[in-house]
């Protein structure tokens, strides 16, 4: 939506300079071309946010400590100190 309004935005502007150097000029293609490089521009800024966004939860929120014991509920009353001889 953005960039439809500065592509219009340019569109005239390319008009009313054309119209001011009595139609020898035709920035067109000039405009496509900035446009294009603008997009990418914002594509690859915004490409880094996002990957910054994703590795902060990683590190952040959906870390568990290594010194954390996770045991489920179905784990609660196994005995890991059985000797194989013993179960």
């Amino acid at each position: 939506m953005a960039l439809t309004a500065w592509k219009i935005f340019l569109q005239k502007w390319t008009d009313r300079r054309a119209e001011k150097l009595a139609g020898d000029w035709d920035g067109t293609q000039e405009v496509e071309q900035g446009l294009v490089a603008f997009q990418t521009l914002l594509e690859y800024h915004t490409d880094i946010a996002f990957d910054f966004f994703e590795a902060w939860p990683l590190r952040n929120i959906f870390v568990v400590p290594s010194d954390l014991p996770v045991v489920l509920l179905h784990q609660e009353k196994l005995d890991f100190s059985a000797t194989p001889e013993r179960e």
